[in-house]
């Protein structure tokens, strides 16, 4: 298998970037396995989002239970509630409520 995170920190040059996950506490262990990205939407104002980051612990868990190693990064969350005020935030949010 290719592991795309195996090929990126292996090699000398990419010590930098080794360095970096480091300096957040990762091991060399933890380095030595497959990185699996975790994009979590979790805030605390849309209330379809709220309970996300529980969620994504047990995603992590299932990641190290396989032999991983989990990083998570956040990502954009459209709330259809807070954003139905504009037209067309309603209609690309969520058409069925239309």
């Amino acid at each position: 298998m290719f592991w795309r995170s195996k090929d990126i920190l292996k090699r000398p040059e990419n010590s930098i970037k080794r360095s970096l996950f480091k300096s957040m506490g990762f091991s060399d262990e933890d380095l030595s396995k497959p990185i699996i990205a975790i994009a979590n939407s979790y805030n605390n104002i849309c209330t379809g989002h709220f309970g996300l980051n529980a969620v994504a612990e047990k995603v992590k868990e299932g990641i190290r239970a396989a032999g991983g190693t989990p990083v998570e990064f956040g990502t954009i969350a459209a709330c259809d509630g807070i954003a139905e005020a504009l037209l067309a935030c309603a209609i690309y949010c969520q058409p069925g409520r239309l």
